[in-house]
């Protein structure tokens, strides 16, 4: 047994070149910059991503989170920006960490702590002297921006799922004495609205929040609050709500107090259909106002107070979740729920796609044989797409209605009977379709392939072959699609297939069952059967050089290898810290192995030609960008890149230099 990293240091990092992924979860998942036109912040995963509207390649990651990010704001001068996260996997604590970042730099300015389990908002103060922050567990945290310590914390009655930051008010001096400003701040919590102000109270020396709730009708209003913000001049709050209402109130600075002291309410504003998500983000410039709706509709009104007109509507392909408007205040930033941002026209609400990328775990990747620019993925939202990485944009996607694809493969440039850069995907209701990414077309289906999940699919030079988690193999005729073989040899679900590299004929599964089996489908029987004692086999490769061993991965860290003619592992490698691996994938060279991992989430490269892979061998880099176990890992045909997808629904596209 081999390995590295006993010291506890880990290899060097990594280069993390793209991430595709935008969770399109929460009202303040995506953010068009204030000051630059070009410029949007958004959250995937663990990460902030700044990202250029023009220029893919110009994307900066801010990582530093233990956990999905849940929340994000934005200054409005631009230079700063914070996200919070849900509590790390395993944390005692449950602390909720919230991040302050500098744009300019793309780096960490304060770690803030006071919030527990989810971060559910953010917002900063209008000079940038506060940020307030609150989370599931009915806490709403302002800190002091000048030092990073925490000004106050409270807990209301409901948590609160919106914030917005009111007017600075400045006090007149008295008996010669400065009297420190006040600020206002609003927070929808549960079925209350209120007004809050931040005082500092000299006596005790402490930040203080005094709450007035707004004056409801007569007649009664219980609503659940989305988003919320001030306008015209202060004088009005508008909210969106989760009945599909734009709620107006008039703030006290406005207009006769109610009896609390607060501001009061003046009119309801039915937007969008109830029982979608209501009105889930708003943006507004002087009496323009738009509201992303949980129903796919953008809508522009105009108006103030109790009078207002809708001017113009659009429909996205799916529920509005963010939406901001641009530093040149003609165009909107839109999220949408299905991972899309969209930019629409400020007037017009003509809307084209920036950005798009998948919104549940991403299952598996593939590259054909000779353009390491086009690699395939197929994720649980139930779409297969095929990316561009020159642009990053997706160029075809497939998706069938109620179901999920498990895994994906492109024919490769000596594939037989014209299927050479052909899509093949294996869905969880046991089918196998083909497209035909060019033409952006279904070829062919085979329905059902297995009964139940197809977990592997490939092409050989004879043979269509499908497993599955019935435990079956099947060759495929190539012309007729009719299943001309089938093997039996595992007992649970095989979880990996490879054709072997010297002779197409020849097929290697392991599965569940802790079995390794190799068969030849010329002479149609099994000609090697190899087993561990106990454990799961998890992940399969082969050498393509030497004695082409093959490698198995387990559920512990260990690595066997095996040569097809010896009964027993003839070698074996061990993952330093003992993680399950997920995925096993040889380097085009056969040099460099990826090895995919579960705890630790980590993508890591191994140098398994420097030994003769029965030997020490253990990672030479690391790369960490997931927040959740790696599920696949390729390696591109000129083996300067690995995509690794995992089941945080993003894709990460790496750059390799070598050792």
């Amino acid at each position: 047994e081999g390995g590295a990293g006993g010291d506890g240091e880990l290899p060097p990092p990594l280069e993390l070149e793209h991430v595709i992924g935008y969770a399109g979860t929460t009202s303040q998942s995506a953010q068009a910059h204030p000051t630059e036109d070009d410029a949007m912040v958004y959250h995937v995963s663990s990460l902030v991503v700044l990202a250029s509207k023009s220029d893919p390649h110009a994307q900066r990651l801010l990582r530093g989170h233990t956990n999905d990010v849940t929340c994000l704001a934005i200054s409005a001068d631009g230079e700063y920006v914070a996200s919070g996260q849900q509590c790390a996997r395993g944390e005692r604590s449950g602390e909720a960490h919230v991040f302050v970042w500098s744009h300019r730099d793309a780096k960490p300015i304060y770690r803030l702590v006071g919030l527990r389990s989810r971060a559910l908002a953010l917002a900063f103060s209008r000079d940038n002297r506060f940020l307030c922050a609150s989370d599931d567990e009915r806490r709403l945290c302002v800190w002091d921006l000048q030092n990073g310590q925490l000004a106050n914390a409270s807990r209301q009655e409901q948590p609160v799922s919106c914030l917005a930051w009111g007017p600075i008010i400045a006090h007149e001096n008295t008996r010669g004495a400065a009297r420190p400003a006040s600020y206002t701040l609003c927070v929808g919590a549960g079925a209350r609205v209120s007004e809050l102000e931040l005082r500092f109270n000299v006596r005790s020396m402490q930040f203080e929040i005094e709450s007035t709730p707004m004056a409801m009708p007569s007649n009664g209003l219980k609503r659940e609050y989305n988003t919320a913000m001030y306008a015209d001049g202060d004088a009005h709050l508008l909210v969106g709500t989760r009945a599909g209402e734009l709620c107006v109130y008039a703030t006290a600075r406005s207009t006769p107090a109610s009896k609390d002291g607060g501001g009061v309410f003046r009119a309801c504003v039915p937007i969008s259909s109830a029982g979608a998500g209501g009105v889930m983000a708003l943006a507004q410039d002087g009496r323009a106002v738009w509201a992303g709706c949980g129903d796919g509709k953008v809508k522009l009104l105009r108006g103030a107070d109790q009078g207002w007109e809708m001017v113009a509507e659009a429909t996205l392909g799916a529920a509005v979740v963010a939406l901001s408007l641009s530093a040149g205040r003609t165009a909107l930033l839109a999220g949408t729920a299905d991972g899309t941002l969209h930019e629409l026209d400020a007037h017009t609400l003509r809307a084209r796609p920036l950005y798009t990328a998948h919104t549940a775990e991403v299952v598996g990747a593939a590259f054909g044989t000779s353009s390491s620019e086009v690699v395939a993925t197929a994720a649980a939202d139930g779409t297969v797409r095929v990316w561009d990485l020159s642009t990053y944009a997706h160029t075809f996607h497939a998706a069938r209605t109620s179901r999920v694809p498990t895994c994906v493969h492109i024919g490769a440039d000596d594939a037989p009977s014209g299927l050479s850069g052909l899509l093949l995907s294996g869905w969880a209701d046991g089918a196998v379709y083909c497209h035909d990414p060019a033409a952006g077309s279904l070829l062919w289906t085979i329905e059902p392939a297995h009964a139940g999940p197809v977990t592997a699919v490939c092409l050989s030079e004879v043979a269509i072959l499908t497993a599955g988690e019935d435990a079956r193999l099947r060759a495929w005729s190539l012309g007729g699609r009719r299943c001309e073989q089938e093997y039996s040899e595992h007992t649970k679900g095989i979880s990996a297939l490879v054709v072997d590299v010297q002779d197409a004929s020849v097929a290697h599964t392991t599965g569940r069952d802790q079995l390794v089996v190799s068969l030849d489908l010329a002479k149609k029987k099994r000609i090697a059967y190899h087993s561990i004692r106990e454990g799961q086999l998890t992940a399969l490769c082969q050498r393509a050089h030497g004695e082409c061993e093959l490698l198995t991965g387990t559920h512990d860290g260990a690595i066997h290898v095996w040569d097809v003619d010896e009964l027993g592992p003839v070698g074996m490698l061990r993952e330093p810290a003992g993680q399950r691996l997920t995925c096993l994938s040889l380097s085009p060279s056969g040099k460099y192995l990826a090895v995919c991992t579960e705890q630790l989430c980590m993508l890591q490269v191994w140098d398994i030609a420097s030994s003769d892979a029965r030997a020490s061998a253990g990672p030479v880099a690391v790369g960490q960008a997931h927040s959740e176990a790696l599920l696949s890992a390729k390696w591109s045909p000129d083996e300067k890149q690995l995509v690794s997808t995992g089941k945080d629904g993003i894709v990460a596209v790496w750059n390799w230099f070598g050792q």
